[in-house]
């Protein structure tokens, strides 16, 4: 190596290169995944789902066979987290624990009508190609939403079955501490 300058110039080159890169592509992702507005003539709130049909996506979707998706809560490991870095006192634990769980709380409800948002969008546009389409294509459409709403409803047993898979290990690796929690080490 003659010239290590060369492959100190090369590297940068490289990581200029991925750093401009990883910023184009970062903005156009985020670019195509802002919501775009709906249109004035169909608001969502006005849109009802189809009578005939469960919901295909959602939290609290209930069909046969159908597992609800699990109410997650940040309190606990936000609380914690918060304690550690923070070096909270027992009294400003007790005073941040009324807010933190309001919080939580309030990203779940926007999470849920997110999910009811997206599954209203999903039934009005089913709809809107269902009446573009010829028979057979509306029939081919059903089946192709079918197997949707079947590989959805696949991946939240999984889901919920690997949840409960770990709880239970949690459990029993420790079964003197509720939810799985680790006694503090005594020396």
């Amino acid at each position: 190596m003659n010239a290590p300058w060369k492959v100190i110039a090369a590297f940068l080159g490289v990581f200029v290169a991925g750093a401009i890169f990883g910023g184009v592509f970062t903005l156009r992702v985020s670019i195509s995944r802002t919501a775009a507005p709906v249109p004035a003539e169909q608001p969502l709130a006005q849109l009802p789902p189809s009578p005939n049909r469960p919901v295909v996506a959602g939290p609290e979707v209930k069909s046969e066979g159908a597992v609800a998706a699990p109410k997650l809560t940040l309190t606990p490991a936000l609380l914690r987290q918060l304690t550690q870095r923070l070096n909270l006192t027992p009294d400003q634990r007790e005073k941040v624990r009324p807010l933190v769980n309001r919080a939580s709380e309030d990203f779940l409800r926007l999470r849920q009508e997110n999910l009811a948002d997206n599954a209203r969008v999903t039934e009005r546009m089913y709809a809107d190609v269902a009446a573009q389409l010829t028979p057979a294509q509306r029939s081919r459409l059903e089946t192709m939403r079918d197997e949707m709403q079947e590989r959805v409803q696949a991946e939240r047993k999984r889901r919920a079955d690997t949840a409960a898979a770990e709880a239970a290990s949690r459990a029993s690796a420790n079964p003197d501490q509720p939810n799985g929690k680790r006694a503090p080490k005594v020396p």
